[in-house]
């Protein structure tokens, strides 16, 4: 049941404001029991109807929501009578970029900001001969899916008609079957596979949008400079927006006052944004230490998820440390690569210890799944002939049990709460979309899985985008119906039963955009009211999905995950230093589509590589070829590095990814450049010490140091974000945190360069030095750099 609103006014700052009950006073909460957990994500907005599900904000929502308010002169709205739902719509087409949401509790108002459709409407037009029977669109704007989309005909003419966010597409025609690039688009770019793709641009190249910044800061006073014109600033501390008594705003500069609850607080926030007619700003992220600017970076918490640096693990293939659960296959039909390795829980318990990844500089381990997995052989890979073991973890049998392959109860516990000790998280990868055959569920409740055989005969295999929440990855791997609410129900309550058994720290997700989003919503929510607010204890939840930006997006907000992988940038960040002539423009915009849709202060996933890919330093020394089959590589040929300059690449590709927004995410062996063509090739027995060559040690010195700079450097974990050259060989960005800056600076080129570029003016005159050894001078802001071939060099205060 929906209610409709009643009507009455409340003014708070620029925007009036609708709700259904009695005004209410606002003011912030007096004691530390928000009603809301965490900072609420801001909600982007359709460009007709939006639902927000209320209980991803408030968990108890009847009981806790008194009354929500809205924007009166550009929304209307329905809230349930459980105050669980809300649906708004537009009744303008004069709505300002940046809305809020009221939630009121008692004289307290909370709130979320809501941002406006940005979306542009585009029409793309295919002159045909008349002789064409059907085309279809397949690219970024719809995950590559060509059944989405179609073009309309109109006699020679084929129309499609799209609404798309401002950024950068690549896509392709299918005239009857066959992949083309678009006639009508002159710039086409490499698909990393030996073709190309057509590109669409959306929006604005340089579009007049604000730029905000932290300037400075005088005890528990803050002053914030902008760029652009302003139309409105919102200002958030915590979940409640800051009245116009606690800021003022003249001549380009904002001096925020704070309220006096920022004292009752360890740690707590202040987000801000700005628009005007042409976008949306970067947003800042400040985060106080009992009310006064964090300055110290060793400070943060583990909990604290802006500061996570992530080691990925694949158990089989790290240590052995108990050879008793060793028990490879050995059978004929299963060739040693795909076969047990023997790593275990205990060999990761052991290098925790022995502080390797203390040393290393990362703060958190995500290990593959520890499931219970079939003993016998499964799959079938044609060149060469080879079946497969379930070593990598993801064919579960049971949703509650360890493989005695990895270990026991005990072990797990023990390894999670050495990692404690040694102030680290544990994230276990969890498997929800699909189980083994062999799994009981399976034969218990065969209505529970979708169905391998299509309507038409064919099977549903390894259809990723067309069938995208009913796929089978394998035959032998039954995907489960989430369509179903007792299905979900239950898949939760396996999911939430790690994190009440064992103290882990959150979870990654296998194939989250094959499993519909009320499965994650349900799943979030039992996370939050059965383990995080009854042991006031955070977790931290990323997805893996492989499609557009808004599709990654739609599984990231606080009723869902905190992140998810982002993809999208490595793909242009492996093209930018591995594809000769593809040069950092595309990274470029990739990275800033990236920014606007995930947010300047996102918890993101950055990889250096996962298990799914051939190693970046193969790609990078031609070892293994961008438009061969990367599998077969692996299995027909020993991969090895060819040319060192390779190694400096990965380095270069590690500071990328440690100074940019979001999480870091180091996959193992990538610390020192173990070389692979694609899996099971990728996933080699890990190797330390003295088992490593002169350059994987140098290369191993430089991971470290660069992870060091990023655990321990403000800038880089919430500073603003600026592109200050993208080019054909070389990349500059700077990331700035009121006194400090940090200075990411990449030459792709064989040869040393020289390169002059300049900071904001409000920063000329600092000191800047080099931490990798170029030679550096500064005139008041401007920078000029020596640095040497196919290196890199991060530049600080």
């Amino acid at each position: 049941m929906m209610i409709k609103k009643s009507f009455y006014a409340i003014l708070l700052g620029s925007f009036i404001f609708q709700a259904c009950t009695q005004k209410n006073e606002m003011r912030f909460h007096t004691d530390d029991h928000s009603i809301i957990w965490g900072l609420a994500s801001p909600v982007q907005l359709e460009q007709d109807t939006t639902t927000i599900h209320l209980t991803d904000f408030v968990v108890d929502a009847e009981k806790l929501i008194d009354s929500i308010g809205l924007p009166k002169n550009y929304f209307d709205f329905e809230l349930s009578a459980d105050k669980k739902l809300l649906k708004m719509w537009p009744i303008s087409t004069k709505i300002p970029q940046l809305n809020i949401l009221q939630i009121y509790h008692k004289k307290t108002n909370y709130s979320v900001l809501l941002k406006s459709s940005m979306k542009v409407k585009i029409e793309l037009n295919f002159e045909g001969t008349g002789k064409e029977k059907l085309v279809q669109l397949k690219g970024e704007m719809n995950s590559w899916n060509q059944l989405n989309n179609p073009f309309q005909n109109e006699g020679n003419r084929w129309k499609n008609t799209l609404y798309l966010l401002p950024g950068r597409y690549e896509y392709l025609l299918v005239i009857d079957g066959k992949e083309i690039t678009d006639p009508k688009e002159p710039e086409t770019i490499s698909n990393g596979m030996g073709g190309f793709n057509s590109v669409l641009k959306v929006g604005s190249p340089n579009p007049s949008k604000p730029e905000i910044y932290t300037a400075s800061h005088e005890g528990k006073k803050i002053f914030i400079h902008y760029h652009g014109s302003v139309d409105s600033l919102i200002i958030f501390w915590e979940n409640y927006q800051l009245l116009p008594e606690h800021y003022t705003q003249n001549n380009g500069i904002v001096t925020i006052n704070p309220p006096h609850q920022v004292n009752n607080y360890k740690r707590s926030y202040y987000r801000i944004w700005a628009y005007n007619s042409d976008g949306i700003s970067n947003d800042l992220l400040i985060p106080l230490d009992n009310g006064r600017i964090l300055v110290n970076a060793k400070t943060i918490d583990r909990t604290e998820h802006h500061g996570n640096i992530i080691y990925n693990i694949m158990i089989d293939r790290f240590v052995d440390g108990n050879k008793e659960n060793t028990k490879p296959l050995n059978l004929a039909e299963v060739l040693p690569k795909a076969d047990y390795f023997g790593g275990d829980l205990e060999g990761i318990t052991d290098k925790i210890v022995d502080n390797y990844f203390y040393q290393l500089g990362v703060n958190s381990l995500w290990i593959s799944p520890i499931i219970r997995n079939p003993k016998g052989a499964w799959g079938q890979n044609i060149e060469p002939a080879t079946k497969f073991s379930g070593y990598h973890g993801y064919w579960p049998i049971s949703f509650t049990q360890i493989d005695e392959r990895f270990g026991t109860p005990e072990t797990f516990t023990k390894l999670i709460n050495s990692a404690h000790v040694e102030k680290m998280n544990i994230y276990l990868d969890y498997v929800a979309n699909h189980v083994h055959q062999d799994n009981p569920v399976y034969a218990q409740h065969p209505d529970w899985f979708t169905k391998l055989e299509l309507p038409d005969g064919t099977l549903n295999l390894e259809r990723w985008e067309t069938h995208r929440l009913t796929t089978w990855f394998d035959k032998f791997l039954p995907t489960i119906d989430f369509s179903k609410p007792e299905v979900i129900e239950t898949l939760t309550d396996s999911a939430v039963f790690w994190m009440k058994k064992y103290p882990i720290d959150g979870f990654r997700h296998d194939a989250t955009k094959h499993i519909q989003t009320e499965f994650w919503q349900t799943l979030t929510y039992k996370l939050k009211t059965e383990v995080a607010i009854p042991e006031n204890r955070q977790f931290y939840q990323i997805g893996e999905t492989y499609g557009s930006p808004e599709l990654i997006n739609s599984y990231v907000s606080t009723g869902l995950l905190n992140a998810q992988f982002d993809f999208n940038i490595y793909d242009a960040l492996v093209a930018a230093l591995a594809i000769e002539g593809t040069g950092f423009k595309n990274l470029k915009l990739k990275l800033e589509q990236s920014l606007n849709t995930y947010g300047y202060h996102n918890l993101m996933g950055y990889i250096t590589g996962n298990q799914d890919r051939p190693r970046f330093i193969s790609l990078a020394d031609a070892s293994v070829k961008f438009n061969e089959n990367t599998k077969l590589a692996g299995w027909t040929r020993k991969i090895e590095v060819l040319d060192t300059i390779a190694y400096q690449k990965l380095s270069m590709l590690t500071a990328f990814v440690a100074t940019i927004p979001g999480i870091p995410v180091i996959f193992y062996g990538d610390e020192f450049g173990m070389p692979g063509a694609n899996d099971p090739d990728c996933r080699r027995m890990m190797r330390f010490g003295k088992d490593l060559n002169p350059y994987e040690q140098q290369t191993l010195e430089r991971s470290t140091k660069i992870l060091d700079l990023r655990k321990h450097t403000m800038p880089l974990i919430f500073g603003t974000t600026k592109i200050l050259i993208a080019n054909e060989y070389h990349f500059v960005l700077m990331r700035q945190y009121f006194d400090e800056i940090a200075i990411l600076v990449l030459n792709n080129n064989a040869d040393a360069q020289t390169i002059t570029f300049e900071i904001p003016k409000d920063f000329a005159g600092y000191p800047i030095k080099s931490n990798f050894n170029s030679n550096v001078s500064t005139e008041q802001n401007t920078i000029t750099i020596n640095i040497k071939g196919n290196y890199f060099d991060i530049l600080t205060k």
